[in-house]
């Protein structure tokens, strides 16, 4: 992303957040199925990547052995071997262990990348105060999640595939371009920017009360897609989709094989910070047939400070 950063007006300034290289792929593990589901995504981008892998857990005093017992059964049943393991015997939340190694990382040459399932429930509202949205609180992200609906576990293959970046609305801001590109340039992927235009007819009447901001809107999504070209030397464009649900678009057109991943913002809510998971990043995270990066749009501190 090298001879754009001095453009102010430039759409894809920097901003800290956790792109590639990676060097280190975490996986939060709590011994249960459905946390195991995320061990083959993290294995198969740890390959790629040519990063370390690390099995994570926080355990409650006693409980290490049977912990550590269940995470060998289930490596050993995906085929699977960590280069780390790691199980901490703390009262405090496995997110905040996390996050406190991701700061500790602006100071190092190391990169993490958190991988985690979703808590498993039918209803999306589970996702607020899961383990994902702790560590997207206090880190600001990204968090590789796994959903219920998952059925490709090779969240990157290096020189193929495609990426989707839901462009919805201002949320499409510099962390999350920087991000993409990121994926795009480290793992050969083309990008998909989908902006999902709604049918319903009080969404037109309003989008026609705000056709300027609309269309400035696009044209600022088009300039992020020829800078993102430009920094990744990968295509990438921008794709209007029409339907009723931006969520139900999304999955959608991620039920491509050629689909890698999806890139999708929680919601900015400094004054119900803990409600970071919109209902689009929700259902996204439950519903898609592939891996979900989920980041905040904001940094981290800006958040903290705002609330």
């Amino acid at each position: 992303m090298q001879g754009h950063t001095e453009k102010p007006d430039h759409p894809m300034q920097r901003h800290p957040v956790a792109a590639p290289p990676y060097t280190r792929i975490v996986v939060a593990l709590d011994g249960s199925d459905r946390g195991a589901a995320a061990i083959p995504t993290a294995a198969a981008l740890a390959k790629a990547s040519d990063a370390e892998l690390v099995t994570f857990s926080a355990v409650n005093p006693g409980s290490e052995r049977e912990i550590t017992r269940i995470i060998d059964r289930q490596l050993l049943e995906a085929d699977v071997t960590a280069d780390q393991r790691i199980v901490e015997t703390t009262s405090r939340s496995a997110s905040s262990w996390i996050a406190e190694m991701m700061h500790r990382e602006q100071t190092s040459e190391d990169n993490t990348l958190v991988v985690c399932t979703d808590p498993g429930h039918a209803r999306t509202g589970e996702l607020r105060g899961s383990f994902a949205e702790n560590v997207l609180q206090l880190t600001g992200g990204p968090v590789l999640i796994v959903g219920q609906g998952c059925q490709r576990t090779t969240a990157a293959t290096p020189g193929a595939g495609r990426l989707i970046v839901g462009a919805d609305d201002a949320h499409l801001n510099d962390r999350i371009a920087h991000l993409a590109t990121g994926w795009s340039h480290a793992y050969g992927l083309d990008v998909d920017l989908v902006h999902v235009r709604t049918g319903s007819t009080a969404d037109r009447i309003v989008e026609h009360a705000t056709w300027r901001s609309t269309r400035e809107r696009l044209r600022h999504h088009t300039r992020t897609a020829q800078a993102m070209h430009d920094d990744s030397g990968r295509l990438a464009k921008l794709v209007i989709e029409e339907g009723r649900d931006p969520a139900d678009a999304i999955v959608r057109r991620a039920a491509d094989p050629a689909i890698a991943a999806v890139i999708v913002a929680s919601h900015r809510r400094p004054s119900i910070a803990r409600l970071l998971f919109g209902s689009v990043a929700m259902r996204v995270v439950r519903e898609s047939p592939c891996p979900v990066l989920v980041v905040r749009p904001e940094n981290a501190s800006d958040a903290e400070a705002a609330g």
